[in-house]
């Protein structure tokens, strides 16, 4: 994404989240000291800055669960965590591959 400039009265705005990306995606922990020399510039000399982000975390993984006609699917997400359901199929192949279903569960033909 090209940087963009704003101009205010009292200093310009750079927003480049290049470096920012450099830096912390795909990682699960990111640190940045925030100083003009990390972004190569100073868009306001002689006064303080800071530096506003907006991100999310995001499952590294996903993990997939089988289950059978007839039982209880239950999933849950360990605490301050919400579902993100990435994919759902149902029928008698998932991806290709047949289930393995206990011996009466029944097959529609």
């Amino acid at each position: 994404m090209p940087e963009i400039h704003v101009r205010s009265k009292t200093a310009i705005v750079i927003m480049d989240y290049t470096k920012v990306l450099e830096q912390c995606r795909n990682k699960r922990k990111c640190k940045i000291v925030v100083k003009p020399s990390f972004f190569d510039r100073d868009p306001c000399p002689n006064t303080s800055k800071y530096l506003q982000i907006s991100y999310k975390c995001k499952p590294i993984s996903f993990d997939d669960q089988n289950f059978c006609e007839g039982s209880n699917m239950q999933l849950s997400c360990k605490q301050n965590k919400r579902l993100a359901i990435y994919s759902a199929q149902y029928g008698r192949t998932v991806n290709g591959q047949a289930m393995h279903c206990t011996p009466n569960t029944p097959v529609a033909k």
